[in-house]
């Protein structure tokens, strides 16, 4: 007989190799000698490789907690268990490594189709039909932001302009110089799409033009570049030192 002490979910995390580290998780890790038995409903849900499962089946046996595992029925108390679970590791890898190939085949299909990525949506746009269409009330903000960069605002400036004027910003945040560089940076805005490290036209109605995402680019690079000395290469503070009134960045100029 189990008596249930606590739940840890990490419902909102992938299992995928690769992916961020579980809250839950970790703390159940953090507090395993609390607890005899850990009960999993699915296997392939709680390590993402054979080698993560065996470094957790070590860490927990290690100090006495067994695992129950609902889908397969497997008991790693006893040895029959113990001998079990390495295999149907490494059918759960396997069950892993397939869904990977599946979501990789069809975000291959939606950029030859011009289509965004599946997941994440671009501020500025909701999804409809597999696609992206305007949102305006936010896509304003978006055109905003690139007009008034490309005009010779800084991100900074920007930024504090925005929360000035309480502009609602991506996930209730305050907007910040990072949040500007993300959106200059972000080629769905201009109707692009990125698949394999190459850019190609996307299948949604741009946002902003590709003349003022290329004169927003030019100006990125060039202000990249600004700090770069031809003789010395990067100087230790390039790039990071704003003026306190106009907020533009500060840079190097030799003394004729």
């Amino acid at each position: 007989r189990l008596d249930l002490t606590e739940i840890f979910s990490d419902i909102d995390f992938s299992a995928f190799r690769g992916a961020g580290p579980r809250p839950a998780l970790e703390e159940l890790k953090g507090r395993r000698r609390e607890f005899s038995v850990v009960v999993v409903p699915k296997l392939s849900r709680f390590g993402r490789s054979v080698k993560d499962l065996i470094t957790l089946f070590e860490q927990f046996e290690g100090d006495g907690v067994s695992f129950v595992f609902l889908d397969i029925g497997l008991d790693t108390s006893t040895s029959q268990g113990r001998l079990l679970r390495h295999i149907m590791s490494a059918f759960a890898e396997y069950e892993s490594d397939v869904r990977a190939d599946y979501f990789r085949a069809a975000q291959d299909t939606r950029a030859r189709r011009g289509l965004p990525p599946m997941g994440w949506i671009a501020f500025g746009f909701r999804r409809s039909s597999g696609t992206y269409v305007i949102d305006e009330p936010h896509a304003a903000i978006v055109r905003e932001i690139f007009e008034h960069y490309s005009s010779g605002a800084t991100m900074k400036s920007i930024a504090r302009s925005l929360n000035a004027r309480g502009v609602p910003s991506p996930r209730s945040k305050s907007w910040s110089k990072p949040t500007i560089a993300k959106f200059l940076d972000n080629h769905h805005y201009a109707g692009m799409l990125k698949h394999r490290g190459e850019l190609r036209s996307g299948s949604w109605e741009p946002i902003v033009s590709r003349s003022l995402w290329d004169q927003v680019q030019a100006r990125r690079l060039a202000i990249t570049n600004r700090g770069v000395c031809p003789r010395r290469g990067l100087y230790l503070l390039s790039g990071l030192i704003e003026c306190g009134v106009c907020g533009r960045t500060l840079h190097h100029r030799t003394k004729q």
